[in-house]
């Protein structure tokens, strides 16, 4: 596995979870102009799901990170749907029905931020979970994963666009 990120999308997740978040506007905007499918914030949500529970976990402990995710980031993150995204995940397929495709990108950007600051983690922990991303988002691309996030056009959708920090 490589040791350095190695696209803009690994680096403009980077820059959002450690903070540079005018670097981060930079490369959203970037990405944005080249119309890229974020297949690696796709990555990084899943390399995030897997770090922080396992198939075998309780499902009560998902439920009370995302409780935990909806007071430390506000009420604007949806908590039904991170639920089902994360249990999707870790393999329950089915709930991806039950998902709104207009609020993934607030889910998936929720997630990342709840992993990265409970507990902290350091640049070199973010560093590997974003590696670990990019190769999940080769398997993403190779599959199609993310035609069933995308609007009736061909772009994603908006909110996969919407940095935390704004929120």
């Amino acid at each position: 596995m490589p040791t350095t990120i190695s696209t803009t999308q690994g680096r403009m997740i980077r820059a959002e979870i450690l903070g540079d978040f005018s670097e981060a506007e930079r490369l959203r905007d970037l990405l944005r102009a080249e119309c890229s499918d974020l297949e690696v914030l796709a990555g990084a949500f899943v390399a995030a799901v897997r770090r922080r529970f396992s198939a075998t976990d309780d499902l009560r402990e998902v439920g009370r990170f995302v409780a935990t995710l909806s007071a430390m980031l506000g009420p604007d993150v949806p908590r039904r749907e991170t639920e089902a995204l994360v249990r999707a995940v870790l393999g329950e397929a089915y709930l991806l029905d039950a998902v709104d495709p207009e609020v993934v990108g607030a889910v998936v950007w929720a997630f990342l931020i709840g992993v990265a600051k409970d507990p902290e983690l350091s640049p070199a922990d973010v560093d590997s979970l974003i590696l670990e991303a990019e190769w999940y988002a080769g398997m993403i691309d190779q599959l199609g994963a993310l035609d069933g996030l995308r609007s009736t056009s061909s772009e994603l959708h908006s909110a996969w666009w919407h940095l935390p920090h704004s929120w």
